[in-house]
């Protein structure tokens, strides 16, 4: 950025400067702050929505296109893994609760989501045993391959991979006995923080991205003190990687939790409750 400038104004120049193209329209995707060994950044990213011309290597770079994927297979800075997270993860997180909605109804009910574009799911299921657990988790994991949907397992890290799963989502109490990851890079290692310390001791285990809540109050736990937008998005701004809101959340809610610097909602009631309007 130029003296003077806004991070739009910088960003149009530079677009155009480097790839010859025309900005139009962008808007913010996820604030990032790193230390590399000599030197911390702060990067602030946006993501381009709207542009005129054809992108073109101006100034000698390699250019090509690549799909949110394949960002994966691309030698990136360490700084920069975040952002191809923020590109990738769908902007709903739905999270299962057969014990309100039965096993049969909730799958029906999650062929109604897959077909509506739901992308992102978590077994969350704490009253089954473990043997039922795991018949309903590879259920969900056939079901959601045939959409190309994630499905993460709210369990322990070597279940969830081994019911092929295609990563973890670790609960509070799972997050704080871990001093490091607990899957290879290729899997998704999610979590579920309340405050600012559970945030930070995602970020440096090393999470992919985190649940925070609970940012209204829900029925199912009517009890529990909500943070609020402004609160929610406090926090945001001290993680390195995509936060999703969750707590009284609707799809809808998915613009103001963008706007408070999170990336996207988990649902639960919210989802299921109306699968089948989809």
């Amino acid at each position: 950025m130029e003296a003077g400038e806004t991070e739009r104004v910088a960003l149009a120049r530079e677009l155009a400067e480097e790839l010859g193209i025309d900005m139009r329209s962008c808007e913010s995707l996820i604030e990032i702050c790193h230390d590399y060994p000599d030197i911390q950044v702060r990067l602030s990213v946006l993501e381009v929505n709207g542009y005129v011309g054809d992108p073109d290597s101006r100034e000698g770079q390699s250019l090509r296109w690549v799909s949110e994927k394949q960002l994966y297979e691309l030698d990136l800075l360490e700084a920069n893994r975040p952002i191809a997270h923020a590109l990738t993860l769908p902007r709903h997180y739905v999270i299962t609760d057969t014990s309100r909605y039965g096993v049969e109804p909730t799958l029906t009910r999650l062929e109604h989501l897959l077909e509506g574009g739901i992308r992102l799911v978590q077994v969350r299921e704490k009253h089954m045993p473990a043997e039922d657990y795991a018949r309903f988790m590879r259920a969900v994991v056939k079901r959601c391959r045939r959409f190309d949907a994630w499905v993460l397992g709210n369990t322990d890290p070597e279940i969830a991979a081994a019911l092929g799963a295609h990563g973890v989502h670790l609960d509070s109490r799972r997050l704080k006995k871990l001093d490091r990851r607990p899957l290879a890079s290729d899997l998704w290692v999610a979590a579920s923080c309340h405050d600012r310390r559970e945030l930070d001791h995602a970020g440096r285990i090393g999470v992919d991205f985190a649940v925070l809540s609970p940012v209204k109050k829900t029925r199912t736990h009517p009890a529990a003190r909500s943070m609020g937008w402004s609160r929610f998005g406090a926090l945001c701004g001290h993680a390195n990687f995509p936060v999703y809101a969750l707590g009284g959340m609707k799809r809808e809610d998915v613009s103001r939790a963008r706007r408070a610097g999170g990336h996207g909602v988990a649902l639960v009631s919210g989802a299921w409750d109306r699968a089948d309007q989809v």
